[in-house]
Parts: structure tokens; sequence; C-alpha cells
């Protein structure tokens, strides 16, 4: 997608973080994104956050 880039040395940068949101604890539940990017856990609904197993 357009959000990622290569740099000179060929390391990908993230950037574009318009839909970004600090998550304190809990989970996050927002439907937001490219349909053909986002994760299984939000298309279904099951709500994401920083990525640990809970």
């Amino acid at each position: 997608p357009e959000n990622l880039l290569i740099d000179r040395y060929g390391y990908i940068k993230m950037c574009d973080f318009g839909f970004a949101k600090k998550i304190d604890r809990g989970k996050a539940y927002t439907l937001c994104g490219t349909p053909e990017f986002l994760a299984p856990e939000i298309i279904l609904g099951r709500g994401y956050n920083m990525g640990g197993k809970e």
C-alpha cells in the first residue's frame, strides 16, 4: 500500500498514521482502513490491541 516506503538502504518504513489510536488497556473495535489489508480480528469484530496474547 501507499503507506509503506523503502529507504535507500532497503528498510521498510511505515507512514501516515491518520487512524492511529492510543490504547492504554483493553481493546479497540474501530473498523477503518483498506479492506484488502485489514487483519482478520478487525474484520470479524473481535477487537485489537498492541498484539500480545490475552
